[in-house]
């Protein structure tokens, strides 16, 4: 048997006695731990400036969710296959049983537009492949436990903002550095570095933002092949020019640039 070799390189001993009985951070370059502490800088966790919660679990989903509505109360909810980056694809799950789940799902709290993270990666074997594919959903739906549920708190961190920096290429290039679970948990999300920009960069991310929803939305069920060509040519662009801005918010060199975008898809 072949083995495949991913990356390789040296490690300096001096890690070894810093790491003690944490976590050995085996996996990363010199240059990739300087990235991270780069990306860290003068930012905040997820967790503290917004809400992260798991999605809804319900133990039996073919007792609890039925295609169609049996009344009015039913809820809409969403699976991680129904979400892509910046797509929202819904096949129709309605939640006709609320019993034995948390209130908290129910509340004012959870009415409102949320992001929603795919929890299971399937092409989590691929060392080339994003594994936070994150999308926002309206106000009446709610996601399944095959997802992750982010809520705005304050208006400081909008959550289109939040939407583009979960997306963005250093962000998944980050997350890959520090985490190896096939699973992204609400626990690993709550620890991402958000950087709060100045106003006129939140703007333009929420800008694009608007536009990759608006153009991804055009591209679900689409059928015409020079507009569905035309269509994956302007996200291409709209979403390199989100990437790029996310670079400036960060203070990303061309150096750093290049260690994130090294083979990422």
């Amino acid at each position: 048997n072949r083995l495949n070799v991913v990356k390789s390189f040296k490690i300096k001993w001096q890690h070894f006695t810093e790491w003690g009985d944490s976590q050995w951070e085996v996996y990363q370059t010199e240059d990739e731990r300087d990235l991270i502490t780069k990306i860290k800088y003068a930012t905040k966790k997820l967790g503290d400036i917004a809400w992260v919660r798991y999605g809804i679990r319900t133990g039996n989903n073919k007792k609890y969710i039925k295609e169609t509505p049996t009344d009015a109360s039913n809820h809409k909810v969403v699976a991680g296959s129904d979400i892509g980056r910046y797509i929202f694809n819904w096949n129709k799950k309605y939640l006709i049983i609320t019993k034995g789940i948390s209130d908290i799902y129910f509340s004012d709290r959870t009415k409102k537009e949320k992001i929603v993270i795919q929890y299971v990666r399937t092409n989590s074997i691929d060392p080339n492949s994003r594994w936070l594919e994150a999308t926002i959903i309206p106000k009446d739906y709610l996601g399944l436990n095959s997802t992750t549920m982010v809520f705005e708190k304050g208006w400081e961190f909008p959550l289109k903002y939040l939407l583009g920096v979960i997306n963005s290429k250093m962000m998944n290039r980050y997350y890959k550095l520090i985490y190896t679970d096939v699973n992204v948990k609400p626990a690993y999300l709550s620890e991402l570095p958000i950087r709060q920009p100045q106003e006129k960069s939140k703007l333009k991310v929420v800008e694009l933002v608007n536009k990759m929803m608006e153009l991804n939305h055009k591209l679900v069920g689409n059928k015409n092949q020079s507009q569905i060509t035309e269509l994956k040519k302007r996200v291409k662009i709209t979403e390199d020019e989100l990437d790029d801005e996310i670079y400036i918010i960060y203070e990303i060199n061309q150096k750093e640039k290049e260690i994130i975008e090294n083979n990422l898809r």
